[in-house]
């Protein structure tokens, strides 16, 4: 169809499940001696190594039309530099679709499926069972050790994080993938009934998918975001469009074609690779029934009037934590490391990062800001516990600071504030230490600009301290109700007066408690989204698949037996 080196790669993938052994039974002394385990060799499905990118060896991306793999018709990619070393400059090769090539997307199996979707309660229920089956078949993989390291390493070349960090995207994944296995996938439809007026009347309510639906994700989690929304969004019975950013969407591309190993029906998922604008052609002519966002605000903003609302929303969060009354000196050294973590974990690049901690004057009398000053000391390049900024450059960083610092009266910064030393990112990127900028309450409080120009989201390794006690509770409850952005939030407190009184005010979606609570982590057992917004989408849980991925539908069943002597009622 004039769309170079298109694939014909379902044949092949099926000759290649046809020779491995997947689908046969092994024995498994270590657990149930009958326990059946599917396995796909990785050479069978994987076209890019983690350990060999590089100049010489680049990893190219491809887009996936209907199932079938496709690079741009023009030859032309764009070319990603390695984040950690700027003389490898083209260690990723990604297609730059055109727009000419946008009809390809628009004749597809996905932008042909109707409003009902490509299954309902009446129409093909066995794909329920078809995407439980496939699920168990991928979480069976990510539960081959060599499977988690190859995910973990890609995900780290591409959006370099502490291995631990990486690892545990890994595992949410599949811990993902197993509660959803088998039944569980037609068990996120369950319908209710209602008795009716008379014999033979009943109503029915079910969960109804849209039809075609478009998943846009950002770069900080290349493999977590998108499976779960893409699987969720596939269970209730639609066809996707997924756009990933394209620094990170090889990752993604690597994990479809696991998908397509383990039996998804290949015309399910359309792939693409494209910038910003080519994108929103696409959805402009495309028109998806309902589009999950994952990113930045200003561009959520957008989608949602070109898309005429019909979105759901995972946008930026500028993320408050709060340290309660209650300072006790032997939980110093836990809260601090809970904030370490919450700030400067994969470089502060999660939309749950800690962005601003409200310390009361109990905490900062303990010495929490010299606690969490020694523990980001600790950071280096060598494990990646902190790493390069994707989406600032160094200088827009450090401006930021010196912006605060000139600005806000008795600013200053308590550590950090400088370039990283001894490395070699690219200058497109952004690197610099663990930084921490103490703000007085009263000065941010101030003026309007003051206020946002402390609460802008700089999605790094950064983060505001202010300092408050119980006269000025009300000061920090006033801030957190002018903040835009409502994801997650973390009351470190067992008081449960205050505890309370925070809880009443406040609105964020997700909000941990407790002397333990943390403002980052979105596993696969707790709702993770935003509230306050009627476009708030959520993700990982039974709840955000149905709110997501469905809407609800009511049939009305009037059926009792006609009657002979049936009297007409007097009309109204």
């Amino acid at each position: 169809m004039g769309y170079l080196a298109m694939q014909k790669n379902k044949l092949l993938m099926e000759e290649m499940v046809r020779k491995s052994s997947f689908g046969t039974s092994s024995l498994r002394t270590e657990t149930n001696a009958f326990e059946e385990t599917f396995f796909i060799p990785r050479e069978h499905w994987a076209t890019v190594e983690p350990e060999t990118m590089s100049n010489a060896i680049p990893a190219v991306a491809s887009c996936i039309v209907d199932g079938q793999f496709a690079l741009s018709a023009k030859k032309e990619y764009k070319t990603f530099p390695d984040p950690m070393d700027k003389n490898e400059d083209s260690f990723l090769l990604v297609p730059e679709i055109t727009r000419e090539e946008l009809g390809h997307f628009l004749q597809s199996r996905v932008a042909q499926t109707p409003k009902s979707g490509a299954h309902n309660a009446f129409k093909h229920p066995e794909r329920y069972l078809k995407y439980g089956d496939v699920t168990m078949k991928l979480a069976e993989a990510l539960r081959d050790a060599s499977n988690v390291t190859y995910f973990a390493k890609l995900i780290q070349r591409v959006a370099p994080k502490s291995y631990a960090q990486a690892e545990a995207e890994v595992v949410v994944t599949r811990k993902f993938l197993e509660n959803f296995t088998g039944d569980n996938v037609r068990f996120l439809s369950r319908g209710f009934s209602v008795p009716g007026d008379h014999t033979g009347q009943t109503s029915f309510g079910y969960r109804w998918p849209y039809g075609k639906v478009c998943i846009i994700t950002p770069f900080n989690f290349p493999l977590e975001i998108p499976v779960l929304q893409l699987l969720g969004a596939l269970y209730m019975g639609n066809r996707v469009l997924l756009h990933v950013d394209s620094r990170v969407s090889i990752v993604m591309e690597q994990f479809l074609r696991l998908m397509h190993a383990c039996g998804m029906p290949t015309e399910d998922v359309d792939l693409i690779h494209c910038d910003g604008q080519i994108m929103g052609e696409l959805l402009e002519q495309l028109q998806p029934r309902m589009t999950l966002f994952t990113g930045s605000q200003g561009v959520a903003e957008r989608l949602a009037l070109q898309l005429k609302g019909r979105v759901k929303l995972e946008d930026a969060g500028f993320d408050w934590k709060i340290l309660g009354p209650d300072a006790k000196e032997e939980e110093l050294p836990f809260t601090a490391y809970q904030c370490d973590q919450d700030a400067y974990a994969c470089s502060g690049q999660k939309c749950s990062a800690q962005s601003i901690l409200f310390a009361h004057a109990n905490w900062m009398r303990l010495g929490v800001c010299d606690a969490m000053a020694s523990l980001a000391k600790k950071r280096n390049l060598t494990d990646l516990t902190v790493g390069p900024v994707l989406t600032k450059t160094t200088e827009q960083m450090l401006t930021h600071v010196r912006q605060i610092l000139s600005q806000i009266e008795g600013s200053k910064v308590l550590f950090g504030g400088k370039e990283l030393q001894n490395h070699n990112i690219p200058e497109r990127y952004g690197a610099i230490e663990p930084t921490a900028v103490f703000v007085p309450l009263k000065e941010m409080l101030k003026t309007r600009d003051n206020f946002e120009l402390v609460t802008t989201e700089i999605f790094g390794p950064f983060q505001i301290v202010v300092e408050y006690d119980d006269s000025t509770l009300p000061d920090v409850l006033k801030a957190m109700e002018k903040m835009e952005n409502h994801l997650t939030a973390a009351i470190v407190s067992n008081d449960v007066d205050f505890r309370r009184k925070v809880l009443s005010e406040t609105v964020n979606g997700t909000t941990y408690v407790g002397n333990r609570a943390r403002t980052t982590g979105a596993p696969q057992n707790h709702w993770f989204g935003p509230a306050g917004d009627p476009r708030a989408g959520g993700i990982g849980t039974k709840e955000a698949i149905q709110l997501v991925w469905s809407s609800h539908r009511e049939v009305i069943v009037d059926d009792n037996e006609s009657k002979k002597n049936w009297t007409q009622p007097a009309q109204s």
